[in-house]
C-alpha cells in the first residue's frame, strides 16, 4: 500500500495542481483512501492506468492498479475534475497497523 499512495502522492503533486488531500473512510466492506488535487483534472477519454509511451511514462498509475489488485483492491479514477483516486480495499486487504505515508 505504500507503493500505491507514492504513487498516488507523487502523481498529485507532478501533475495536479494546488492542495493534495489524502481521506481516509471506512466502509461497510472495506476502506477507501482518495488523493486528491485542485489541478485541471483528467481528459475524460484518457486511460490514464495504461502505458501510453514505451519511455516508461504512464507506467506509475498502471503499476499501482496492479497492486492494488494483487492485495485484493481496486485503484480507480473517481472524479476526473478536479481528479479524485480511491484505493479501495476489501476486509482481506485490511490491517490493524496504519499504514506510513510517504
Amino acid at each position: 500500500m505504500r507503493q500505491i499512495l507514492r504513487v498516488l502522492l507523487d502523481n498529485a503533486l507532478v501533475h495536479g495542481e494546488g492542495e493534495v488531500t489524502v481521506e481516509a473512510a471506512d466502509l461497510a466492506d472495506g476502506v477507501a483512501i482518495e488523493v486528491a488535487d485542485r489541478g485541471p483534472g483528467v481528459p475524460e477519454d484518457m486511460d490514464v492506468f495504461a502505458r501510453r509511451a514505451a519511455d516508461g511514462h504512464g507506467i506509475g498509475l498502471a503499476l499501482a492498479r496492479s497492486l492494488a489488485e494483487a492485495e485484493a483492491g481496486r485503484l480507480v479514477l473517481r472524479r476526473t475534475v478536479p481528479p479524485v483516486f480511491s484505493l479501495l480495499l476489501s476486509p482481506a486487504a485490511r490491517s490493524d497497523s496504519p499504514v506510513p505515508v510517504p
